[in-house]
C-alpha cells in the first residue's frame, strides 16, 4: 500500500468508495477524452526476463527502495505503454515473474495487456513472495500470483478501516491489523502458505499512535513506526517486544532497515538513524523541507524527499551531501534508486524524474496523465517507481499503469 500521510487518510473514504465502483465511473483524461479500460497508449512493447523483480513496496522486506542489479533508463526515455484501469486507485505497483500488479489487476509486463485480476485492492500495494500474491484489503488474500485467483483469507478481528500493508519474509506475512477507534492496530504474524494466524501483538497503553505505513522486517525483528516517532522492535519468532524508542518527531512513513541501522524522515524536517539492535540514536540530521515519505537507503547514502525538495545524506553521520529542488513539479513522492539512478514521482501533478545519485542532476522526465471524474480531478504517482531490466514503472491516482524506457 502506499504510505498513508494525513492528506490521503482524509480521502481514505473516497478512494475506496470509488474503487468499488471499477469501471462504472466516468472519466476523462486533459484532452476531454473518455477515459476506456485497457492499454490506453501502445507506443511500443518493452523487454522484461522472467526472473526481474521489484516485489513489494519498497523493494523488499526492509524497505530500502534500492536495488544495485539492476539500471533503468538514465539519459533520456518515454512512455512505451500505458494501462487503464478507469477508477481512482492509491495502489503501488509491483513487478514478478514477467507480470506487473497494482490496482487490482494482473498485466503483462512487456505489453501492457491486462491478463489477469479482479480484486478489491486499489487501495494498497500488493506483495508477491514465495508463489503467493498477498493482497491486503479489508482482509489478507493470498492469491495465485498467475491468474490472481483467490487460495486463502485471513480475517483479522472486525474493526473499522482497511489493513495498513504487508510485509513478507521467509514464509510469514506481517500485516497491521484494521484500525481501531484510537488508531493503533494490532501486528498480526500470518502463515503465508495456509493464512493462518503464528501471533499478534498489540499496543498497550496509549503511548503508541496510529501507524499508517507498512513494517520493515530485518534478521529476528519486526520495526514498527507509529505517527509520533515511536519505534518498536519486536521479536518475529514471539511477538515479544524487544525495545521502544520514542523520537519525538511526526512521521507518516515506513522504517528503513540497512546494515544494524533504522532510518526515517519527518514532518518536523529531520532524519534520523537509530542502532537497530536497541534503538540508540546514531545521528539526527536537519533538513531544510518535510520528509514524510519513505526514505530510499543505500550502504553508503540515504535519499530522502519533501515538498519540491531530494536530499542526499551519508549513513555513517548524516552529513548532507546534495540538495536539489525542482519547483515545478509539486510533492514529490517516495525515491527509488537503481544502480546510479534516482527515480521519484510528483504526487501532485505525476511528472516522473529520473536524477543521477551522484549529484542529484536531473537526467530526464516524462509526464503523466490527470483524469477528470466528473466535478473534480485526479494525477500523481503512487509510491516510489518499481525499475527493472531497464523500465521504469509507476501507477498512478487515476488508475493508470505506465511502463516508462528507452525507445
Amino acid at each position: 500500500m502506499s504510505p498513508y500521510s494525513r492528506r490521503h487518510a482524509l480521502r481514505g473514504g473516497l478512494v475506496t468508495a470509488t474503487a468499488c465502483l471499477a469501471g462504472c465511473v466516468f472519466s476523462r483524461d486533459e484532452d476531454g477524452e473518455e477515459n476506456e479500460r485497457g492499454r490506453t497508449l501502445h507506443e511500443s512493447d518493452v523487454t522484461l526476463s522472467s526472473t526481474a523483480s521489484w516485489p513489494s513496496y519498497r523493494r523488499d522486506a526492509r524497505n530500502t527502495g534500492y536495488d544495485s542489479d539492476v539500471s533503468g533508463p538514465r539519459d533520456d526515455a518515454t512512455v512505451a505503454w500505458r494501462y487503464s484501469a478507469r477508477t481512482e486507485a492509491e495502489s503501488g505497483v509491483v513487478v514478478d515473474g514477467g507480470r506487473v500488479y497494482a490496482g487490482g489487476s494482473i498485466l503483462d509486463g512487456e505489453t501492457g495487456q491486462r491478463i489477469g485480476g479482479e480484486w478489491g485492492g486499489h487501495t494498497t500495494t500488493p506483495t508477491v513472495a514465495d508463489g503467493t500474491l498477498f493482497v491486503p484489503t479489508f482482509d489478507l488474500e493470498g492469491r495465485d500470483p498467475a491468474t490472481g485467483e483467490l487460495d486463502w483469507t485471513f480475517e483479522p478481528d472486525s474493526q473499522a478501516g482497511g489493513l495498513g500493508g504487508v510485509t513478507v519474509a521467509d514464509g510469514t506475512a506481517y500485516v497491521l491489523g484494521k484500525l481501531g477507534k484510537r488508531g493503533r492496530p494490532p501486528i498480526y504474524a500470518v502463515d503465508g502458505t495456509s493464512g493462518e494466524e503464528e501471533w499478534r501483538w498489540t499496543p498497550d497503553g496509549d503511548e503508541i499512535g496510529s501507524v499508517r505505513s507498512p513494517l520493515a522486517v530485518a534478521d529476528d525483528t519486526v520495526y514498527l513506526l507509529d505517527e509520533n516517532g515511536i519505534v518498536c522492535a519486536i521479536d518475529r519468532e514471539t511477538g515479544d517486544e524487544k525495545w521502544r524508542r520514542p523520537t519525538f518527531v511526526r512521521t507518516s512513513s515506513s522504517p528503513v532497515v540497512v546494515d544494524g541501522t533504522v532510518y526515517f524522515g519527518s514532518e518536523d524536517s529531520e532524519a534520523t538513524a537509530l542502532r537497530a539492535e536497541d534503538g540508540e540514536p546514531r545521528w539526527r540530521t536537519r533538513l531544510a523541507h518535510e520528509s514524510e515519505e519513505t526514505v530510499a537507503v543505500t550502504s553508503e547514502s540515504v535519499f530522502a524527499t519533501g515538498g519540491e525538495n531530494v536530499t542526499r545524506l551519508s549513513t555513517a553521520d548524516g552529513t548532507i551531501e546534495w540538495e536539489r529542488q525542482f519547483d515545478d513539479v509539486g510533492q514529490l513522492g517516495s525515491p527509488t534508486v537503481a544502480g546510479d539512478t534516482v527515480y521519484v514521482g510528483s504526487r501532485s501533478d505525476g511528472t516522473v524524474l529520473a536524477l543521477a545519485a551522484g549529484d542529484g542532476t536531473e537526467n530526464w522526465r516524462v509526464e503523466t496523465r490527470s483524469v477528470s471524474f466528473g466535478d473534480y480531478t485526479r494525477s500523481g504517482v503512487v509510491d516510489g517507481p518499481a525499475v527493472v531490466d531497464g523500465v521504469v514503472y509507476v501507477a498512478t491516482e487515476p488508475g493508470d499503469v505506465y511502463a516508462i524506457a528507452e525507445l
